[in-house]
């Protein structure tokens, strides 16, 4: 049951530093964006992370993650596209 440093540190790293910057890049959003656009985040955020995670780890892109990035890409278009009811 042994913890690298290295798992402390990037665990610690995402806690801290990246919740830090995420808060921030967030609270500009609310006061240069539209809200429709900022409620997309939490859709658009995964998929950041899991073609980054290919460019620079060089982590697989499936065809089910391709098709996962385009259908919410597609409902996030419609989500912001919609008219107002």
């Amino acid at each position: 049951n042994y913890i690298s440093f290295k798992a402390l540190f990037s665990l610690g790293y995402l806690i801290f530093v990246c919740s830090i910057l995420v808060y921030i890049a967030f609270i500009y959003c609310l006061h240069h964006l539209k809200i429709g656009i900022i409620s997309t985040h939490a859709y658009i955020t995964p998929l950041i992370a899991i073609w980054l995670a290919s460019i620079i780890l060089n982590e697989p892109i499936t065809k089910d993650i391709i098709l996962g990035s385009v259908f919410t890409l597609i409902g996030v278009y419609f989500v912001n596209e919609s008219p107002h009811v």
